[in-house]
């Protein structure tokens, strides 16, 4: 199977566990808090909203040869105030929101070779990555939050 195969495969099984556990979130179980300390189930979905936009953004930088480190880049600082933005947003648009985004995340995947994904290049946090590693942890983010969602509904 070829890395591209592969990494379409984890990002669609990440989202297929996503929807899954989201699906059974009852209105009230939104506003119950995860792990993530203030942060809501609906806070949570609203904050992989975020990580795949900008996930997507550091990839399409990556392969334009664009990255570049934002000096004192705080991702938790980041990260609270992506949420704040999308406070304000229904589940349902969320979630309509998220799934446009994973098929730009799968188009531009689709788009690309084996070659393209070694290209190497620097995170917004200045950490060094490659193409294949921006994919990876788009689907590692969402398995995880997926997980403190499940664990939060359960609880």
């Amino acid at each position: 199977m070829a890395k591209k195969d592969r990494l379409k495969a984890e990002l669609e099984a990440a989202e297929q566990e996503l929807f899954r556990v989201i699906g059974s979130v009852s209105m009230e179980q939104w506003e119950r808090e995860t792990q993530n300390v203030g942060w809501t189930v609906k806070d949570t979905l609203a904050h992989l909203l975020s990580g795949e936009t900008g996930n997507l953004l550091v990839a399409k930088r990556v392969l334009g040869g664009e990255s570049a480190p934002v000096k004192d880049f705080d991702l938790h600082r980041y990260n609270q105030r992506q949420v704040e933005k999308l406070r304000d947003r229904g589940v349902e648009q969320l979630r309509e929101d998220l799934k446009s985004a994973r098929r730009e995340t799968l188009t531009m995947l689709e788009g690309l070779t084996d070659e393209q994904l070694a290209t190497r290049g620097r995170r917004t946090t200045g950490e060094e990555t490659t193409l294949e590693a921006v994919f990876r942890q788009i689907a590692r983010h969402m398995q995880t939050h997926a997980d403190d969602i499940r664990i939060a509904i359960e609880s």
